[in-house]
């Protein structure tokens, strides 16, 4: 079986988004998000090279870190070259009490140097 690569389904991403969702709040435990059309835009654009499981880990990641109800594309921790910017990084570094490698792991960004 041939799977294709997400970045050549983008109109899926919603879809999965809101199943990732479904299943965190249901077998993990975390609260509900909601992704607005301008964040799920802002997915579709991604071009996903770590696939699905890329996917899945930013909506865990969303969902873990974001303290909000609605999650805009400012909200989203994609990368910049594969380096979260630092705001975004200090961000989630106060939320888990200034423990920057806990914060990194947990939100499964690379550290800037």
């Amino acid at each position: 079986i041939t799977v294709p690569p997400l970045r050549d389904h983008r109109e899926d991403v919603p879809e999965l988004v809101g199943f990732f969702v479904d299943w965190l709040v249901e077998h993990e435990h975390l609260p509900y998000k909601r992704f607005t059309t301008a964040a799920l835009n802002a997915l579709r654009n991604h071009d996903w090279p770590g696939n699905a499981r890329e996917l899945r880990n930013l909506v865990e990641a969303s969902c873990i870190v974001f303290e909000g109800e609605a999650l805009a594309p400012a909200d989203l921790p994609l990368p910049a070259d594969g380096v979260i910017q630092r705001a975004r990084l200090a961000a989630c570094v106060a939320r888990f009490r200034g423990l920057r490698l806990r914060a990194a792991l947990a939100c499964r960004w690379r550290l800037p140097a």
